[in-house]
């Protein structure tokens, strides 16, 4: 689990991975910026864990509430193995962590709702973070915080109750409140019952986040509700990642999309290295085993790491796709994407491209919403410049030659950044 800030002045080791790519890059100026833009970025990301306290209590028969800064660990099992039929809720705003499982709920036993908040974190390591085992239930997982699943074979789970065979309407929030998100880390496991849904909340500034390559087990899974928009964030995976909507009954569920909510793909270029004159990469983003319907003012977001997102790319395979229109789909500020094919048969194909003309200002004012402070920002804003400006630029293999005026400039700047001048 990681908490992403930008903070302070630019490291020099992060400079210094910036220039070593820029000299090794065989591409055109906005690959190259892009490039230089990426790998600093990447710099900026900071762990987070909490300290470990004593193992909480096993069996809960009333309302559990784990105060923020506080952190119950087991190094063997489970930080809750609930045996009781108790309508017990837990209320998470720190650490429960189990080797095994955090939260078990066994043969007998059942919780009436799991509610991890904005700072809390629900963690394993060799089993699903949240598990029902069979005869054992669980009404509700609401999540505002962060949800690490451990390892199962080769597969990280997240959340596993498809064994509950008591519950008629099981849910899974990502995001508890409108306009609040949360982070799982791993797939989710639901029990395939009629009522069973994923609700999805969050907004662009708080994302619900997905980090896993499989939903299993739900009817629906609605990005927001009929009263409030959602946003959903589907991280980048080397492999499709997965709604599988398929009932008991046979029948299938819905992905559906309320009015003004929004959903964005992050790519990683690991999926599928096509060459951007051929056709698009036909491994999906995402395929939904089911329908996919989208509201009304929606919109969908190609985001990534900047140097590989280019090229052309399937987001989407479903069975059937209603409500899409073309200009749904956004870039970034500093890449173009054109919807390129869809169909009434179910899939979303798009081309990434880098923007044609990339203003100084523009990049400078665009880094500062962001998050890039100052002295980042005058970087980057600097280095675009001498990008913009330079009419002599000459890129090979091995190396990046500037001729003319803006050369010395770039001189400078360079030895500033790699001999530690900055901060």
């Amino acid at each position: 689990p990681s908490a992403d800030h930008l903070t302070g002045p630019i490291r020099q080791r992060d400079i210094t991975q910036a220039v070593n790519i820029m000299k090794t890059m065989n591409t055109g100026r906005k690959t190259l910026l892009a490039l230089a833009v990426s790998s600093v970025m990447a710099g900026w990301s900071v762990n987070s864990f909490a300290t470990d306290t004593p193992v909480g209590p096993p069996d809960l028969s009333g309302d559990w509430t784990v105060n923020e800064g506080e952190s119950f660990t087991s190094e063997n099992g489970s930080v809750i193995s609930q045996t009781l039929d108790s309508k017990a809720t837990i209320t998470n705003n720190g650490t429960i962590s189990g080797k095994v499982h955090a939260i078990n709920v066994l043969n007998g036993g059942r919780l009436n709702e799991v509610r991890n908040n904005d700072n809390g974190l629900i963690s394993s390591e060799t089993g699903a973070a949240i598990y029902v085992e069979d005869g054992g239930t669980i009404g509700y997982i609401k999540n505002n915080g962060t949800i690490v699943g451990g390892m199962v074979g080769d597969e990280q789970v997240a959340i596993d109750i498809r064994l509950d065979k008591k519950s008629k309407k099981q849910q899974v929030w990502l995001g508890d409140t409108p306009g609040k998100g949360g982070t799982v880390e791993g797939n989710i496991y639901l029990n395939n019952a009629l009522n069973t849904a994923v609700y999805i909340y969050g907004s662009e500034s708080d994302k619900a986040v997905f980090d896993g390559v499989k939903i299993s087990g739900a009817k629906n899974i609605n990005n927001g509700s009929k009263d409030h928009a959602g946003y959903l964030l589907l991280k980048a995976q080397d492999t499709t990642i997965e709604f599988d909507l398929a009932l008991q009954d046979g029948s299938k569920g819905k992905f559906t999309h309320q009015s003004g909510s929004g959903l964005e793909f992050e790519l990683s270029g690991d999926l599928c290295d096509t060459p951007e004159d051929e056709s698009p990469c036909t491994t999906a983003v995402l395929d939904v085993n089911g329908d996919m319907e989208f509201k009304g003012d929606n919109t969908i977001y190609v985001t990534g790491e900047i140097e590989k997102v280019a090229g052309k790319h399937t987001l989407v395979t479903a069975d059937k796709i209603t409500g899409f229109e073309d200009n749904m789909v956004q870039g970034t500020w500093m890449t173009d994407v054109q919807v390129i094919g869809t169909g009434s048969d179910g899939s979303i194909e798009v081309e990434v491209t880098y923007n044609e003309e990339l203003d100084p200002n523009e990049l400078i004012s665009n880094a500062g919403s962001h998050g890039a402070d100052a002295t980042e920002q005058a970087v980057l804003g600097a280095f675009a410049g001498i990008i913009a400006a330079s009419e002599n630029l000459e890129i090979t293999r091995d190396s990046i030659t500037f001729t003319g005026e803006k050369a010395d400039v770039l001189g400078e700047l360079t030895n500033l950044l790699t001999n530690g001048g900055v901060g």
